[in-house]
Order: C-alpha cells, then structure tokens, then sequence
C-alpha cells in the first residue's frame, strides 16, 4: 500500500490508537486513513492495482481456526473504534454490503457444494458464518464498553498524528 504525501498533509497521519497494539491482532488504521481521506476530499481515488505484486509469509498459527476467529473477532473491535474516530455510517460503509450481498453467495456457493458432494464445503459456509459472529460479538463489545459520542466532521490539513479520542 502505498500514499502520495498530500494525503498524510489533509488527513494526518495513521492513527496510533488503533491498529495492531502487542499481540491483539487488531487493524484498520489504513482504512480509517482512507475514510478521513474521503471525508475530507470526497473526490480522492483510492486505486487497485492487481498487477502489484506482494509477498507476504503467513506464518502456520495465522493458518488455524482459532485464529481466524480471533482475526474476526478483532476486526470488529476495531470497526468500533475506527466508528467513534469517523462515525459509524462511514467505519461500516462497505462491510454492509459485503455482509448483505458477498458473504450470503460465498455461504450459499459452499453449501451447494457440500451438497454436490464436497463435504469440505460445509466447513467453509461454517466458517463464514462464524467469522461474521466472532467480527459482530467483537464489535458489539467493544460499542458496549466505550459507547460513541458523535464525531465532528474532520477538517485537518496538517500533517500530524489523528488525535485519539
């Protein structure tokens, strides 16, 4: 992933309240640079490049089960925390739909499968559902611990770290 420099000049910098913190495999601090960004130039593109090559080593205990859920559990606690920097309405912007729409097909795709034969398909459409559960349970208690206040609209131009709320 990459940044041009105006970008940290109208939204700041990432924001070290969230993010991975020690152990706790949090997140979001890159998409919660990119909302500021569209909050505060509704006009900025956010490109893709699938020809981008990356290399990346998954270490084998980020390839198990439990740590999957906790993955998931972790993303929601920190969709809660990125809602109360940017409102929920934008934090949760593109997770409605994929929640809505892609993760019922992939499901839905799996079970199929399972019935056509591919009993491994049902562990699949199984761990989707529980992914959603562990994202939701990890969302809910964090909201539940630190209710949000109503954020103001962002209108930094400096190139300092997002204040934490």
């Amino acid at each position: 992933m990459a940044f041009r420099r105006d970008v940290f000049d109208d939204t700041g910098l990432f924001d070290g309240s969230i993010g991975r913190v020690g152990a706790a495999p949090l997140g979001c601090e890159e998409t919660a640079l990119c909302i500021r960004l569209h909050q505060v130039r509704p006009d900025a593109r956010i490109l893709y490049l699938p020809s981008a090559v990356v290399r990346h080593r998954v270490p084998r205990d980020r390839s198990t089960v439990r740590y999957f859920l906790q993955r998931c559990y972790a993303e929601g606690v920190s969709k809660a925390r990125i809602g109360r920097l940017v409102g929920h309405t934008d934090a949760l912007a593109s997770e409605r739909a994929y929640v809505r729409r892609t993760l019922p097909r992939a499901a839905g795709r799996e079970l199929a499968r399972a019935v056509r034969g591919h009993p491994e398909a049902f562990g699949a459409a199984s761990m989707i559902v529980a992914g959603v559960a562990a994202a939701g349970l990890g969302f809910l208690g964090e909201h539940l611990r630190h209710p949000m206040p109503s954020p103001p609209v962002p209108q930094r131009r400096s190139a300092e770290p997002w204040p934490a709320s």
